[in-house]
């Protein structure tokens, strides 16, 4: 079993998702053309991530970075929980999908 590409498949729907919420809750533009499509970026990079395609990983990786970066300043302004939470769980998809690139050019 790929834990990696299936992980990163739940957190990229966790990401639209988010992302529809956040516009419904507080009109922000910025969440739905922000979040949403990197999160369906994210998504597509994580099905074909499913095979074995190392420069998915890239792709993921880069992505989960912006968004590290927006949720935590989305949370530094706001402090609400949810994008303090989101925060950690990119930084540990941006984490997990460098051990994996490592992992395939053989630097154990």
């Amino acid at each position: 079993m790929k834990t990696t590409p299936f992980l990163t498949l739940i957190y990229s729907l966790i990401v639209i998702l988010s992302g529809f919420m956040d516009y419904q809750n507080t009109d922000r533009y910025l969440a739905i053309f922000f979040e949403a499509p990197i999160g369906v970026i994210i998504f597509l990079s994580a099905i074909v991530m499913i095979k074995d395609k190392t420069y998915t990983y890239y792709i993921s990786a880069i992505f989960s970075f912006f968004l590290i970066i927006y949720y935590g300043y989305y949370f530094a302004s706001t402090t609400n929980f949810f994008p303090g939470l989101m925060t950690a769980i990119s930084a540990y998809i941006f984490v997990m999908q460098f051990i994996k690139i490592f992992k395939n050019m053989g630097m154990e």
